[in-house]
């Protein structure tokens, strides 16, 4: 069954899909009179991001970004990679930008998260951690027609790493429900690639136990990092080991007496560096 959600867009561009289920899309910006040009392949476009409300209709939420390449919406912000924002002067360009959700659903100001880069992102996801991956097109000399592909991870800290290199042109990425990355290269022919993020799996953890701390045992993808937290608090690490090289790793994790202790269990590859895979959520009475 199809549905037509908005028929008003004109050249739409780009577009995300928030936690909420609330439709962002970059938007061609207007000339005078409403018009638009119909070159659809002008670099140097500049386009809006707005929001579908409940009618399909495009509210405008930000404004100043030039040859918007793609969209992604966390319960906090959206992210628009580009080509460069409007303001941008001289050779410093703005090629990935943070607009934060205020309360009511406002924009906050523009932030700029990748600046002065040769990468010319392409494709923007988040992954469970709120950190960025990127497909971007990269060389020394920052031309964009370089057919070399990369995928960037830019970290909740503001760091960026290369996660993969040499793949192609990458066009497009999303994350798949257990934390694989899949990524799309625009190549003739054009291959679709599925990194595959660390899984933790427990052997046999007790239902019940009077002992404290517990020794868990299990295993993941080597070297990737496991973080052991509290269901109530699941940024805030208990325990954490990194993966041996045959698979296997040990943690010794505290329990609260006469309760139900509720954990979860999650691995991220690379020494946490990499891709973060599924949680694994467990239960220990003490």
């Amino acid at each position: 069954r199809i549905t037509v959600v908005s028929s008003t867009l004109r050249q739409a561009r780009a577009i995300a899909i928030g936690p909420g289920g609330g439709i962002w899309v970059a938007v061609r910006r207007t000339a005078g009179g409403g018009r638009s040009d119909d070159d659809d392949n002008d670099r140097d476009a500049e386009y809006v991001v707005a929001r579908l409300d409940d009618y399909g209709m495009p509210v405008v939420f930000a404004s100043g970004f030039v040859d918007v390449q793609a969209l992604a919406a966390d319960p906090r912000a959206v992210y628009v990679a580009m080509s460069r924002l409007a303001n941008d002067r001289g050779r410093v360009r703005t090629t990935l930008a943070r607009v934060a959700l205020g309360a009511n659903g406002s924009a906050g100001p523009v932030e700029p998260l990748l600046r002065d880069s040769s990468a010319s992102p392409s494709g923007v996801a988040i992954d469970a951690a709120g950190d960025l991956f990127l497909t971007a097109k990269s060389s020394d000399d920052g031309r964009r027609d370089d057919d070399r592909g990369t995928v960037l991870k830019r970290r909740a800290d503001g760091t960026v790493g290369t996660f993969a290199a040499e793949i192609g042109e990458a066009a497009a990425l999303a994350f798949a429900s257990n934390g694989d990355l899949v990524v799309a290269e625009h190549e003739k022919p054009g291959r679709i690639l599925r990194f595959l993020a660390p899984q933790v799996q427990l052997s046999a953890p007790p239902g019940f136990t009077n002992e404290t701390p517990l020794t868990l045992r299990g295993t993941s993808g080597a070297a990737a990092r496991v973080v052991v937290s509290r269901a109530t608090s699941p940024v805030a690490a208990v325990v954490s080991a990194i993966v041996n090289a045959a698979g296997t790793f040990t943690a010794r994790v505290p329990l609260e007496s006469n309760v139900t202790n509720t954990f979860t269990a999650v691995a991220t590859g690379a020494a946490g560096l990499g891709l973060m895979g599924k949680p694994f959520a467990f239960e220990i009475v003490h």
